[in-house]
């Protein structure tokens, strides 16, 4: 339901959810992306800043989402930190992945290019839905704009279509404006509209 943009019924089942097991941390994610989606980021931040801070610390995968979530409500040395801890944490694919983001916040472009290489991020948006958006957004961060919109146009053909999340996601502010961003949305729209039918 996130990913098909269909936001407010995403967001009831995941409050259910959360209500029947609030001790399972992919519940709480699920809540927190249907706001990022929804561009409510400081209320996906606060969320998942808390479940964390109350359950989840020993995480990496919920202290990674704290990180973005952060990043997406442009707390970045909040987001910069807790990257930084998830790469201490170790366990992988989470600490490669953070230590991505980490480094496009930071605007080092060398390396965050070199630690996509490193850390096979691009491999793994091969079959995911959500990780080629992610690997965009820390593209797009360091401009590396054509292959940022590249990772969109497959992140969207997987059904990550919620045209909402890029639209009013920080890190594709660079593209906004670009004649083939323009063209994904609406393919994303379409998309979006084919769930309704």
């Amino acid at each position: 339901l996130v990913e098909a943009g269909r936001v407010e019924e995403a967001r009831d089942v995941s409050d259910e959810a959360v209500a029947r097991d609030p001790l399972a941390f992919w519940q709480v994610m699920v809540r927190g992306f249907a706001d990022l989606v929804n561009a409510r980021h400081e209320e996906a931040y606060g969320r998942i800043r808390r479940a964390v801070e109350k359950v989840f610390g020993d995480s990496p995968m919920a202290v990674w989402w704290l990180g973005q979530s952060a990043a997406y409500a442009a707390h970045d040395d909040e987001a910069k930190a807790a990257l930084a801890r998830v790469e201490t944490m170790g366990e992988e694919p989470f600490a490669g992945w953070a230590e991505v983001m980490r480094r496009a916040l930071e605007g080092d472009r060398d390396g965050a290019c070199d630690a996509i290489e490193r850390v096979g991020l691009r491999d793994a948006a091969r079959s995911d839905e959500y990780v080629p958006a992610y690997l965009a957004a820390c593209l797009a961060q360091v401009g590396e704009i054509d292959e940022a919109l590249g990772w969109i146009e497959r992140a969207i053909s997987w059904g990550l279509v919620a045209h909402r999340f890029y639209e009013t996601n920080r890190f594709f502010a660079p593209l906004r404006g670009h004649p083939r961003f323009a063209a994904l949305m609406e393919r994303a729209r379409e998309k979006e509209r084919a769930f309704e039918a």
